[in-house]
């Protein structure tokens, strides 16, 4: 993948390319591949400013967690999680519950057949 700022700067020599010459004195054939190029390096350049909205989002989150941080009473190891958290995101969710057959009592994990029936129960055990 092409770094943001060299796609940025791709776009901006293209579009100074094709600036020189005026759209009048091009056939339209040109014209449909340069509307199609500029169309793909405005994709490109939005992207990279969706990046960077997210990274400047994630540094404001970040700084406000330091500024509220206090050094000398709070723990310091949930500042430093909170923070990951804010750069990785937060924690897959486990796809998993704790569960009662309603045919047997029996307690399981993972996840609820529809009907709330162990596989014995439900005459799927092997």
């Amino acid at each position: 993948m092409i770094p943001a700022d060299e796609r940025a700067e791709l776009a901006r020599r293209y579009l100074a390319e094709v600036s020189a010459t005026g759209v009048e004195q091009l056939p339209p054939t040109v014209l449909m591949r340069e509307v199609a190029e500029l169309r793909r390096l405005l994709g490109q350049v939005l992207a990279v400013l969706a990046e960077r909205q997210d990274e400047a989002r994630q540094l404001a989150e970040i700084r406000a967690v330091l500024a509220a941080f206090d050094w000398e009473r709070d723990d310091r190891q949930y500042a430093l999680e909170t923070v990951e958290r804010i750069v990785t995101g937060p924690a897959p969710q486990l796809d998993s519950e704790l569960w009662t057959c309603r045919s047997c009592g029996g307690q399981f994990i993972g996840r609820r057949p529809a009907d709330d029936r162990c596989r014995y129960c439900a005459g799927g055990a092997r």
